[in-house]
């Protein structure tokens, strides 16, 4: 995929999510074909509608553009596997636990108690029974330290 058709389908998704809480995540060119997955995700959450909403219009525009195009467009949300990539994303998920991989190595893992410009906040949560104190002190991380960081899911 030109990097014409992505910036394209960027700005289409965009138009498709203005007045809504969706926003776009990731573009992705299929490596064998002319599919391409849009990953978008919104403040309250992704849904079929809204995924229907944005493939409509995309397909629709691609389709004024070159009405024989042989692209293939799936919307979907990122999904629980993979990384926060952008500040909304982190907002959104904020009082739930986080995996954060550090560009240093470091693995930190805590309840996301804060989301600041620049950085995060991690809250490890676990008492000391005799003293009645927290064990460990908050993480503050920025995010140009953040290598990766995963939402852990909990099924209790």
């Amino acid at each position: 995929m030109s990097n014409e058709i992505k910036g394209l389908i960027e700005n289409w998704v965009n138009e498709a999510a203005d007045g809504t809480d969706i926003f776009l995540v990731e573009v992705r060119k299929g490596a064998k074909d002319d599919r391409i997955a849009i990953f978008i995700d919104a403040d309250n959450g992704v849904t079929i509608d809204k995924c229907t909403l944005v493939n409509r219009y995309l397909n629709e525009k691609l389709e004024e553009m070159d009405p024989e195009h042989t692209y293939t467009t799936e919307v979907s949300s990122p999904g629980v596997d993979k990384s926060l990539k952008m500040l909304r994303q982190y907002i959104q998920h904020q009082g739930r636990i986080l995996e954060v991989k550090c560009k240093d190595g470091q693995l930190l893992k805590g309840w996301l108690k804060e989301v600041g410009k620049n950085h995060i906040i991690l809250e490890d949560r676990k008492i000391n029974q005799l003293s009645n104190k927290k064990v460990k002190p908050d993480n503050e991380i920025d995010f140009d330290q953040i290598a990766e960081s995963h939402v852990i899911v909990s099924f209790n």
